[in-house]
């Protein structure tokens, strides 16, 4: 990764199940203002690449789903005032961590000179633990009034929480693989 440091042009990164993939390799992309697409699931990056991250404010779209990211590393996505779809779940996530989600930039976009397709974003929340997602975490992704596209994939929602969801009149896309009633 670190031989990838001279290309700060590059606009799109997929390191889809990079398992070799770290923060320390991270480090190369940290001048790459360009980057608008970033894609970390399955690799072995943690709170530390987020921090690179957060530097990389014309980012559009980050997957850190199945990463060593914590609750403290989703902090750092606040900067991100481009991000437009974001991927996180079966992680190292907590279901507040997947509250906080409502603190980042386009949750509540800041003007009318925003157009709605500018504050889209994935939201995937951890898979259920016999219990179903929980109620909080389903309120929390009920206030991205934004949202555009959502992913339930692989977990366990009550009819309740659906009916918490429906509030989401702005979402276009909607995807429910292996989706269990609880």
């Amino acid at each position: 990764m670190l031989n990838l440091k001279p290309a700060p042009k590059i606009k799109e990164l997929k390191l889809f199940y990079s398992e070799w993939i770290t923060d320390q390799g991270m480090t190369a992309i940290k001048q790459w203002k360009h980057l608008k697409r970033l894609d970390l699931r399955g690799t072995r990056i943690s709170d530390g690449t987020l921090e690179i991250v957060s530097g990389l404010t014309g980012l559009e779209a980050l997957d850190i789903a199945h990463t060593e990211v914590t609750d403290i590393g989703l902090e750092n996505l606040i900067t991100l005032v481009n991000l437009k779809e974001l991927a996180v779940g079966r992680g190292r996530l907590s279901n507040s961590g997947l509250v906080a989600l409502r603190m980042l930039p386009d949750a509540h976009p800041p003007g009318p000179e925003r157009s709605a397709a500018y504050a889209s974003r994935y939201a995937r929340p951890r898979r259920g633990e016999g219990s179903g997602i929980p109620e909080e975490t389903l309120k929390a992704i009920a206030e991205l009034k934004e949202l555009r596209v959502l992913y339930l994939g692989f977990s366990t929602i009550t009819p309740d929480g659906l009916r918490t969801l429906s509030s989401l009149d702005k979402v276009e896309k909607a995807r429910t693989a292996g989706l269990q009633p609880d």
